[in-house]
């Protein structure tokens, strides 16, 4: 990312940081903040997706007050009376009566912590500085305006490395001549061009001869940034905290927290190069509907509907052509073309046989397929016309929800509530399956995906259905998924098939994976979509790889986290407590298997008000690392945050781990405090924890476990 911004005066300040700093937890004042803009920020983004700006901030500044805590024994001194201050958000009156300030006068830890501050200023500097060199695409960011006003503490300190500046005048002058040369260069290019216009026979553009040639020649890349959403409404992404459901283990983008988001009610999702296109649906309680497309790069969300074509409409499908082409099934107002310039609409004017439209298909030869509420249409390149139907005898229902292909050509087709037609090209034949006389688990059928196998050649059918679970055929075979065998719910709304070859539902009651034979919960969240990054295995531009998961749901927007490991990823080695008298105590670890969980009880009963801290000892499996650059912690994954237990809610790993080595997690400021009971019984209470790295949950779930007794 470059912004072609050539600042010739940089300053990072007293009068800038302090601000930050007695805000340090007001996510509102962080993202406002001019220092949003420093290449340490920035960076700090691009490895850590999930963060904000605020986020971000606080991770740089965490940074350097570790920076001044592991210097002289002054800078150290500065560091405890900024972690504190600001970090602990002590008051100055705790801070003075503390042990190490011993009283110190006010006026005098006012000036104390004014120093501690410049000396932050300065290592924050120097930490800009040495980032901008190694990462010269982010030299042009600026923090500040030019020409600051400086506080008379900066002024004194500006020859001391507060404050830097350089005019570069030889830079400039070059720059000037440059530019000029530029102009004259361009001018040149423009007459050439005039030239070349003026010969007719130049060039000759051939008729394109198939349908993906001809979308080819009138495609503007509606992967790359669509032109006609950037020129409407863009709304800034926002990542924060209250988005991060810790029970679930991934990230929400809804209209509360992103004004960008058209309804929460997300119906359908396809992932591109760099970014997501999302299709909603109106509600009772919000019908606002339509398209719009999530500019990951940029943390941007464009809105794209277009009034007489997309906007207000409720969305059931998005698919992308072999040309780029953007094609929107709506349910009632037929489909919508996207070039990345100019929507097109087609209706039954063009030949649709219903403007109701649930599912589209995009075939090996690029033709686009529609399963609508009157038959199957198929496009030409200008018209649509009606293929399959009740009518010419080939469909045993017209209401059609998904259809698709399998590597035999052989056409699939879903109806709303009859299920499966397949027709066999090879033979000209058609085939039903149905709950009642076939291996079909249920007839309302959702979503159709084939699962190629390159070792046998055979493919295999997966099948949503929205009335008794998942079924799979093969080999003639069919095979059902069901609650009993571990999805979530019968009531299933999609399926489809990660990088690592692995089954995933969406359903009524959330969303699972089929890993080693077993069915492994995601989320529980109503889900309608599924959709997973590309692979970006050549591309050189920013590209969402195929580690990144999205789903649509019903009342939450869009989520978002990297996929699941396809192995534990790491081992949690011990769980020790640590009581106020500093002794220590390491219970054997209890394993649960079946909820891939350890339990650690604590083995004294205690008392209402008892406190200890937790140590928890890991080690992650080799290819895996854990990071302290990309914010990798340990979490509590608990939805009742009483579950707590005066604990902070994640403690951060320091440093980089790689795989084989041990890390201790221990937050020493913030211990357990047992909670009052509520009645004269004992009682057991639990805290539940997991890794989180690279934004994803990983290893076994961590449960600590006590019983308080009364008095």
């Amino acid at each position: 990312m470059n912004l072609n911004i050539n600042m010739e005066t940089f300053t990072i300040s007293y009068d800038i940081v302090y601000p930050i700093l007695k805000k340090f937890y007001d996510d509102s004042v962080l993202e406002a903040s001019e220092l949003q803009n420093l290449a340490l920020v920035q960076i700090c983004r691009k490895n850590n997706p999930l963060y904000s700006t605020s986020q971000a901030i606080r991770f740089v500044f965490t940074d350097v007050l570790k920076t001044l805590q592991n210097g002289s024994e002054k800078q150290e001194f500065y560091a405890y009376i900024l972690k504190g201050r600001f970090w602990d958000e002590y008051s100055i009156t705790k801070m003075i009566t503390s042990d190490r300030l011993n009283q110190m006068p006010q006026r005098t830890f006012s000036n104390e912590q004014k120093k501690a501050i410049n000396a932050f200023c300065q290592i924050l500097i120097s930490q800009e500085q040495k980032c901008r060199k190694e990462y010269p695409e982010y030299s042009g960011f600026s923090a500040i305006q030019k020409n600051p006003v400086l506080s008379s503490d900066e002024k004194h300190n500006q020859n001391n490395g507060v404050t830097f500046s350089s005019t570069k005048k030889m830079e400039k002058s070059i720059r000037i001549l440059l530019a000029t040369i530029g102009v004259l260069v361009l001018l040149v290019m423009i007459l050439s061009l005039k030239s070349i216009s003026d010969i007719k026979s130049i060039a000759i553009i051939p008729t394109p001869t198939s349908i993906e040639q001809k979308n080819a020649a009138d495609s503007a890349k509606a992967t790359a940034l669509p032109i006609f959403c950037q020129e409407k409404e863009i709304s800034p992404v926002v990542v924060t905290d209250p988005q991060f459901m810790r029970s679930q283990g991934l990230i929400t983008f809804d209209k509360v927290s992103n004004p960008g988001i058209i309804n929460n009610k997300v119906r359908s999702l396809y992932a591109v190069q760099n970014g997501l296109w999302i299709g909603y649906f109106a509600t009772d309680q919000d019908s606002a509907s339509g398209v719009s497309f999530y500019d990951r790069e940029h943390k941007r969300l464009l809105n794209c509907s277009q009034i007489g074509v997309t906007d207000g409409q409720n969305v059931n499908d998005i698919v992308i052509d072999h040309a780029d082409l953007v094609w929107v099934g709506m349910e009632k107002g037929g489909i919508a073309r996207y070039d990345g310039k100019t929507w097109r609409l087609y209706t039954t004017a063009d030949g649709l046989p219903s403007e109701w439209i649930y599912g589209l298909y995009v075939d090996d030869e690029n033709y686009i397929w529609a399963a609508t509420f009157k038959g199957v249409a198929k496009f030409d390149g200008n018209q649509w016309h009606t293929i399959y139907s009740v009518e010419n005898g080939s469909l045993v229902n017209d209401r059609v929800h998904v259809i698709t292909m399998d590597s035999e050509k052989n056409i699939w087709i879903g109806y709303i509530e009859n299920g499966v037609s397949v027709y066999h090209p090879s033979s000209k034949t058609w085939e039903h399956f149905s709950a009642a006389e076939n291996g079909l688990s249920g007839n309302k059928i959702r979503n159709i995906m084939v699962q190629n196998s390159a070792d046998s050649g055979v493919d295999t059918v997966w099948i949503a259905t929205f009335d008794n679970g998942l079924s799979q055929y093969k080999n003639g075979v069919w095979a059902a998924f069901t609650e009993k065998d571990g999805i979530p719910s019968n009531r299933l709304l999609d399926v489809a098939l990660d990088k690592y070859h692995r089954v995933w539902v969406a359903t009524e009651k959330g969303t699972a994976f089929l890993q080693n034979n077993t069915w492994k919960t995601y989320d529980n969240l109503e889900t309608f979509n599924l959709a997973f990054g590309i692979n970006c295995a050549g591309k050189t531009n920013y590209c969402m790889d195929d580690e990144n998961v999205f789903t649509g749901t019903s009342k939450l927007g869009f989520t978002h986290s990297k996929i699941p490991l396809p192995d534990a990823g790491l081992e949690v080695l011990s769980v020790c407590f640590v009581r106020e008298d500093k002794s220590e105590v390491c219970p054997d670890l209890i394993k649960d298997l079946a909820n891939n969980t350890v339990i650690a009880n604590y083995p004294e009963t205690l008392k209402s008000g008892d406190k200890f801290f937790m140590k928890v000892t890991v080690s992650p499996f080799k290819p895996y690392q854990l990071l302290e650059s990309r914010g990798d912690q340990l979490i509590n994954i608990d939805a009742d945050e009483t579950r707590l237990f005066g604990t902070f809610p994640r403690i951060p790993v320091s440093g980089s781990v790689d795989s084989g080595q041990n890390f201790t997690f221990f937050d020493t400021n913030n211990p357990f405090v047992v909670p009052a009971l509520e009645d004269t019984t004992s009682n057991t209470f639990t805290s539940t924890w997991r890794m989180w790295m690279h934004t994803r949950l990983i290893g076994p779930n961590i449960r600590i476990s006590f019983t308080v007794k009364p008095g």
